[in-house]
Formats: structure tokens, sequence, C-alpha cells
């Protein structure tokens, strides 16, 4: 029956989440909290490689700030990896 206000649905359904859920959304999270992470210290090597003006030790300083930061995402990357094995073994959701 129509009223005044047009047709209004029913609210959806709150649905419960499940323990694989909820670590889904915690290791979805941390994932993207790491990748801004690392994108801060890629932007802000580069920008003091850029600025160095040639001082040695502070070419050296980005340019290890700038491997750790790669070294960290493949150490994200592979943590990414074990992660979707061990949820296709307990049948998590997947990311």
């Amino acid at each position: 029956m129509p009223s005044d206000l047009g047709n209004i649905l029913p609210p959806i359904p709150i649905r419960l989440l499940t323990l694989s859920d909820f670590f889904s959304n915690l290791i979805g999270i941390a994932y993207t909290f790491i990748a801004l992470i690392f994108l801060f210290m890629l932007l802000l090597s580069s920008w003091q490689w850029i600025t160095s003006g040639a001082n040695k030790e502070t070419v050296a300083q980005a340019r290890a700030r700038i491997v750790n930061a790669i070294i960290g995402l493949a150490i994200l990357g592979m943590a990414s990896f074990i992660y979707n094995v061990i949820a296709r073994i307990v049948r998590f959701p997947e990311q």
C-alpha cells in the first residue's frame, strides 16, 4: 500500500560478523595502512634524495630508506600470499 512518502523498503537485516569475516576485514585494513606507510616512506625518501644537493650521506640515507621500503612491500606481498593460502585451507573469505 503506497503512502504519502512513496514506497519505503524495510531496512537491510544486520548480519553478524563471523570470526573469519572479522580477520579478513582486519587484515584488509592493515594492508591498506601498511601500503600507505610504504607510499609515504617512498615519497619522503625521494624528496630527501632530490633535495640532498649531492651530499653523499643524505643520498645514502635516502637510498637505504627506499630499499627498506621496497623490502617492506615485498614482505607485505609475501604475507598476502601466505594469508591467501591459509584462507583457502580454513575457508576464510579471500581479500
